[in-house]
């Protein structure tokens, strides 16, 4: 892992998140890219990508979602302080227009998205919690994961989209596509 942060072992503290009970060690390894910063191939294996996967729930008849995921550094971006041999390019970077670039593919090939920037970023202003392993790890925690739930299951409710409860129990009590492929 030091080896990958280009730092010495034992140095893996690039900055300190401002929680609520004071100040907490964090790891942030990279600077995420912007989507200018992509390269051309880059670009292209997410076309592919987002053509494939549209193209599947259509022959599948089933509807697509895409749920971004933000990066640690961009929900914690506003309560860091960085050490001072913190990489520059860690302590200069910016949250940029990627989850935007994801946002259009989605819109261009008709798969539907929820970006859980905002419900993370609200909640870890509100509580002043990291909701992010700290140290070595870019993945939510388990205050993290609880946010996240909360939202994708709102977004994904059957009464979400103008639905009435009545078609919303049908979606709920409709066989999988999967168990119905079983059973004819």
């Amino acid at each position: 892992m030091s080896r990958a942060l280009g730092r010495p072992v034992g140095k893996y503290v690039t900055a300190h998140f401002q929680a609520q009970d004071g100040a907490t060690p964090v790891t942030l390894a990279y600077a995420p890219p912007s989507g200018r910063e992509l390269s051309t191939e880059t670009l292209s294996n997410l076309e592919e990508f987002f053509g494939a996967y549209a193209s599947l729930a259509q022959d599948r008849h089933i509807t697509a979602w895409l749920a971004y995921m933000p990066c640690k550094e961009r929900v914690l971006y506003d309560h860091l302080i960085f050490s001072d041999d913190a990489p520059e390019t860690v302590k200069k970077w910016q949250p940029s227009d990627l989850p935007r670039l994801i946002h259009e593919l989605c819109d261009r090939y008709g798969i539907l998205w929820i970006d859980l920037t905002v419900p993370l970023v609200n909640e870890t202003t509100r509580s002043r919690r990291l909701l992010y392993n700290s140290m070595y790890d870019t993945h939510i925690n388990a205050q993290g994961s609880l946010v996240v739930a909360n939202e994708l299951a709102r977004d994904l409710s059957p009464l979400q989209h103008g639905r009435t409860m009545t078609e919303a129990n049908e979606l709920i009590d409709r066989p999988s596509f999967e168990a119905a492929a079983l059973t004819s």
